[in-house]
């Protein structure tokens, strides 16, 4: 799809919609492969603006990965050469997601396309394009990633507002750190011989006092 990059940027990054669309290929740093999200489009139709973030941390750097880094590099290519054929009618404003002549995509566009092409995925019509902001969220929670280091990449003003948000996913892994933290303490711990108790280790002990502390 001719979009596939925006979606593939969205899903991977956690960026708003607007983010994205004010995207201008001077932000991204290709050595240090890294992009900063320092604007965002809002309004309609021909009232269409790029403004500043609303909060000082919606003005971030973002890290991108090799896949992301990849797909970006081939769509500026199929730029080029859209720019190629539109010729004089091309409007270079230097916008990474585009139309056909280079002019700015309406988000009522991207939406609509995002609602299509997931119907005939089978997904649910109700899949929103910022709904891939909250998957990747939720999959970073999932693997353990520092809730600190997911509300950066999400540009949220402060970790309440993750908090708020997602959660609801952290209490589903307690029972996951509980068990890291028996490797941690025990992974040690000699097993006994089928034919008598062995010498305790340090770690045994440990274990036992652990177990007998009235810790709160």
């Amino acid at each position: 799809h001719r979009l596939y990059a925006l979606w593939a940027f969205l899903a991977m990054t956690g960026c708003r919609r607007g983010e994205a669309l004010a995207l201008q290929w001077s932000d991204i740093d290709w050595d240090r492969r890294v992009v900063t999200i320092q604007r965002t489009q809002s309004g309609w139709g021909t009232k269409r603006v790029a403004n500043p973030p609303k909060t000082p941390s919606g003005r971030r750097v973002v890290a991108l990965s090799d896949y992301v880094l990849e797909v970006l590099g081939k769509h500026r290519e199929e730029q080029n050469i859209e720019q190629g054929a539109a010729g004089s009618e091309w409007n270079d404003g230097g916008w990474v997601f585009t139309t056909r002549h280079g002019t700015w995509l309406a988000g009522g566009h991207v939406y609509d396309s995002f609602k299509r092409l997931s119907e005939q995925a089978g997904l649910p019509g109700t899949v929103r394009p910022h709904d891939l902001r909250h998957a990747m969220a939720s999959y970073w929670l999932a693997k353990g990633i520092p809730v600190k280091v997911v509300s950066e990449r999400l540009g949220h003003a402060n970790i309440a507002i993750t908090l708020e948000i997602y959660g609801h996913l952290l209490p589903n892994m307690q029972a996951d750190a509980a068990e890291k933290m028996d490797a941690l303490f025990f992974e040690s711990e000699p097993k006994r011989a089928a034919d008598g108790p062995q010498k305790l280790s340090k770690t045994s002990k440990h274990r036992g006092t652990i177990r007998g502390a009235g810790c709160e």
